[in-house]
């Protein structure tokens, strides 16, 4: 389970922030808007009139042992349905996609992995040099530098296939998508929180 009191990942809030990132978004939509990446229909869509904050749940882990040390197991998800930032990553999600594709260090999931080890073998055996090998990284997201995956996405956009919106504002949606990431947990009785990943 998530540790909600973990500084590393999650930031505590006085107070609901969902109204401030309204505005935030309500900026950054503007702006594209003046810029003429997006047309008016769009900038309405991407400034929902009615939000909600993003809210904390868990899911039990299915595929392993439920109970550990009397403890369930459970995955974290913050649903970030209704929430102020949800239809601006539908944006960025809807360009950088297709552009994330392109790169060669791609792999979409564990069965795409498997396609390409399927492909090497195809070609013959491997020369006795080289070794084959897998990771598993524990909270791989949370644990990436923020910096480090908006630089990668900047290259990924070096070579785009559209003209607009432009890199320069799709980057800064996406850092408003990443360092907005408000929810509260319980219902607010449990209080309001930031969630970051990586190191800020």
């Amino acid at each position: 389970m998530l540790d909600l009191n973990n500084n590393k990942v999650n930031q505590k809030n006085d107070y609901d922030k969902t109204p401030e990132t309204i505005e935030k978004v309500t900026l950054v939509v503007t702006k594209m808007l003046s810029d003429v990446d997006i047309d008016e229909k769009t900038a309405d869509y991407l400034v929902p009139s009615d939000v909600k904050t993003s809210r904390y749940y868990t899911l039990p882990k299915t595929h392993k042992d439920t109970v550990v040390n009397g403890h369930l197991k459970t995955r974290p998800v913050i649903s970030g349905c209704g929430s102020p930032i949800e239809r601006l990553s539908e944006l960025v999600d809807f360009y950088i996609n297709p552009e994330i594709k392109k790169l060669d260090s791609f792999f979409k999931d564990s069965k795409d992995v498997l396609k390409l080890i399927n492909c090497i073998n195809e070609k013959g055996p491997l020369p006795s040099s080289v070794a084959m090998f897998t990771i598993d990284v524990k909270a791989m997201y949370p644990s990436m530098p923020q910096h480090l995956g908006i630089e990668g996405v900047k290259r990924a956009l070096d070579n785009k296939s559209f003209k607009k919106p432009s890199t320069g504002n799709l980057i800064e949606c996406l850092k408003l998508c990443l360092n907005e990431n408000h929810f509260e947990f319980n219902g607010g009785g449990g209080g309001w929180l930031l969630k970051f990943t990586g190191h800020r």
